[in-house]
């Protein structure tokens, strides 16, 4: 009865296993069999005790009345003096039979003992070996659920490495792919870089070139103007004087420079035609090149773009290995709360077995001590009622003794007959009040232990449904279990599955991609070798015309050369005109300083004369009004011949430094 939690209870690796849990249930199901055996035997042995004692109550009541009969007869009996041995055998048969009954029922009260206590012996023993059974079974189990979680550990230690491999793998993959897509790529920007560099660098060149050419035709140009200037003054030296007047020589001088001039001009817009159309070459060239440079982003774009898909979709790939891996994780916390809740059962079936294994063998105990008790109260009045009859007995030998020896004296006998009938007829009452005491007692015996036996029955029934209830509660959760495990190892197992379909889809791609790769660094070669090959061309015209332009400058830096040497010569020249020019502009100005002071002192006096003048007015004619009008008629026209010197001498200023500067613009 105590191993009966071992029969029930699961084994911890049941949690992790079906089959486990399956043979664990039959187990139960074996031990609960076994269990109600076990019980059914007790309940047969009970009923054949209370089919012995229903037969011993149904022999006591035989005796009972088979004892009252003969007390009925005992006073005819005893009242006939001569039978007194008929009464003598029948009370010594009676005693007889009495001894016999008792016999027989220590006899049978011993055999049930030691049923009894054999059939106790053989349940200890059957418990001693179950219980080692169920020991080793419980021993074979842990074993079982130890290896069964180092192989959980093992696999899970194995499937987080598979799972850390893979992301390795995938990472792996996805570095792979970024370089395969980028190395490319960037390989060819930077060349493409490189070369845009280069070509910009030209231009800038180019460009600086062109500036200086124009600032060389700019100082050319202010070259060309001051030679011109130079040789018209020379011409004006040299020329013989043909015309009276000055401005017909400089109009002829103007003209023949004017042609020169114009021939310069046209060899300049010509030249300047010759830089334009250079210009639009190479901005033509450069926006060639531009374009194919954005062909080529457009075709890495492109490419980015399809990088970026693939990309996505690994990470699509990657959220759906961790949705699975939590939902693994989470499948696992489902089996730990699972073999959490296993545990409670098996708890709550220990406590459920050791209360009624509690139960039953306290009920058990309880009967075997009250019988025991019930037994030993019997043994004491059957040895008392053996003693009685044993005095009994020796008394009717004393008084056949003594009846025998003396014969002679009658009236003694009868005496002594009346008086020992009178004390066995006491000696019997007393022995009927003992018979009815203990068939009493018998039959309150067997009724409550009538009673107790329907009691434990009724209880021990009530104790088997709801025993047999709570089982098939605990085997439909048992049930819903494994039908919970089932389906989690099938989901494992359909996530293995995906996981395989996934990681060939990976495979697919990874083919796909090498595939998608080859062609584009097929493709990208061929464009390479295109590009290089139109630069090349490129880079030969560009030489070509580097190299007339560099003709073209040779020639232009040949007749700067020359303008540099007539310009040296001109500059000496005009060195020397510009010292005269100089001498005869500060001649000029001496003239000029001398003819202003001279009007300067003029108006001095002239305004000295006026204040003597107004002085002389003043004393002659003082207090007349019109000697007033007069004077101021003669100040106002003496102010206005000194505002009109003064502008005067203004003009005059004016043109002298208007000549002297229009001549030093002309030199």
């Amino acid at each position: 009865m105590r191993n009966c939690e071992s029969m029930i209870l699961l084994p911890p690796s049941s949690a992790y296993d079906p089959s486990s849990l399956i043979s664990s249930a039959a187990i139960s199901t074996t031990t609960i069999n076994n269990f109600d055996f076990n019980n059914d035997i007790v309940y047969q042995q009970l009923e054949q005790l209370q089919t012995e004692i229903y037969c011993l109550k149904n022999e006591n009541e035989q005796s009972k009345i088979s004892g009252q009969d003969l007390l009925d007869r005992a006073p005819t009996l005893i009242s006939l003096p001569r039978r007194t041995n008929i009464v003598q055998e029948t009370l010594e048969d009676i005693i007889k039979r009495q001894a016999q009954e008792i016999q027989r029922l220590r006899t049978e009260l011993e055999r049930e003992k030691t049923k009894c206590l054999l059939s106790i012996a053989q349940l200890e023993q059957t418990i001693i070996t179950k219980e080692n059974y169920y020991k080793k079974q419980l021993e074979e189990y842990e074993t079982k659920t130890k290896q069964l979680n180092d192989k959980l550990k093992y696999n899970n230690d194995n499937y987080l490495k598979q799972v850390y491999d893979k992301d390795q793998e995938l990472n792996n993959i996805k570095q792979l792919l970024y370089d395969r897509a980028y190395s490319p790529t960037i390989q060819t920007i930077e060349t493409i870089k490189n070369e845009k560099h280069l070509l910009l660098k030209r231009l800038e060149q180019s460009e600086k070139q062109n500036q200086l050419l124009n600032k060389q035709m700019n100082l050319l140009n202010l070259k060309i103007l001051s030679v011109t200037n130079i040789l018209t003054v020379q011409e004006e030296q040299l020329e013989p004087i043909k015309s009276s007047s000055i401005e017909d020589k400089r109009q002829t001088l103007l003209n023949c420079w004017r042609k020169k001039v114009y021939d310069l001009l046209l060899q300049l817009k010509s030249m300047e035609l010759i830089l334009k159309n250079n210009r639009t070459k190479f901005s033509k060239d450069i926006e060639h090149l531009q374009m194919k440079v954005n062909n080529l982003l457009n075709e890495n774009k492109l490419l980015n773009t399809q990088y970026d898909e693939r990309k996505n979709h690994i990470q699509y790939v990657e959220s759906k290995l961790e949705y699975y891996d939590n939902n693994l994780s989470s499948k696992t916390n489902e089996n730990e709360n699972l073999k959490q809740t296993i545990k409670e059962y098996e708890v709550n079936e220990k406590t459920i077995y050791d209360i009624i294994e509690k139960f039953q063998f306290n009920k058990i105990d309880i009967l075997f001590k009250n019988m025991n008790k019930t037994l030993s109260i019997y043994e004491q009045r059957l040895n008392y009622i053996n003693k009685r009859v044993e005095l009994l007995n020796t008394k009717f030998s004393r008084q056949l003794s003594s009846s025998s020896s003396s014969s002679s004296s009658s009236s003694r006998a009868s005496i002594a007959l009346q008086t020992d009938e009178q004390q066995h007829y006491t000696d019997v009452n007393l022995l009927e009040n003992e018979l009815k005491t203990i068939t009493n007692e018998r039959d309150i015996l067997a009724k409550k232990l009538h009673y107790e036996y329907d009691t434990s029955k009724q209880k021990t029934t009530e104790l088997e449904k709801n025993y047999q209830n709570e089982l098939a509660i605990v085997n439909e959760k048992m049930n819903m279990i494994n039908i919970i495990l089932q389906q989690n190892s099938e989901q494992i197992q359909q996530y293995e599955i995906d996981i395989l379909d996934k990681d060939k889809q990976i495979q697919l791609m990874n083919e796909k991609y090498s595939n998608h790769e080859q062609n584009d660094n097929i493709k990208q070669d061929n464009l390479i070798e295109k590009l290089k090959h139109q630069f090349k061309e490129h880079e030969e015209i560009l030489l070509n015309e580097k190299d007339q332009l560099e003709k073209e400058l040779n020639a232009v830096k040949y007749e700067q050369t020359k303008i540099l040497t007539n310009s040296r010569q001109l500059e000496q020249t005009t060195t020397r005109e510009k010292e005269r020019w100089q001498q005869t502009l500060a001649d000029m100005q001496l003239k000029s300083d001398q003819e202003l002071e001279k009007l300067i002192k003029r108006i001095m006096t002239l305004e000295r004369e006026r204040n003597s003048l107004t002085k002389t007015i003043q004393q002659e004619f003082h207090p007349n009004h019109h000697v007033n009008v007069i004077e101021n008629e003669n100040d106002d026209e003496n102010d206005d011949e000194i505002v009109g010197l003064v502008s005067n001498i203004r003009q005059l200023a004016t043109k002298v430094l208007g000549d002297a500067s229009n001549d030093g613009n002309d030199a």
